[in-house]
């Protein structure tokens, strides 16, 4: 990685948004039924899709790895109980219990 890559991302990478990947495209939201929606308007019908979460260096994480990210970084507010995976439905509502990054710091 060039000193130029290296000043575009933040020094910590954290969680920034729910996900969904298909066929090696992201989509974003809010939560995982937004990022579904943005799915729909270009693949009307698909919903074999991977869920998980993107960072604020860009990467899709699945929801173990970004449950790892998110409690290492201290991005949990409370109030979340401890599971497996990161959900950004139900309970481990990310817009609830994580502290949300803002779109400067990506």
């Amino acid at each position: 990685m060039s000193h130029e890559d290296q000043k575009s991302y933040p020094a910590r990478e954290m969680v920034k948004s729910a996900a969904v990947m298909y066929a090696g495209k992201i989509f974003v939201g809010h939560d995982h039924v937004d990022a579904l929606e943005a799915l729909q308007k270009e693949h009307p019908g698909c919903f074999n899709v991977d869920t998980g979460f993107l960072t604020t260096h860009n990467r899709f994480l699945s929801r173990k790895e970004a449950l790892e990210i998110a409690e290492s970084e201290g991005q949990f507010r409370g109030g979340f109980d401890a599971v497996d995976e990161m959900y950004s439905e139900g309970r481990g509502l990310v817009s609830h219990c994580l502290d949300r990054v803002s779109d400067e710091a990506s």
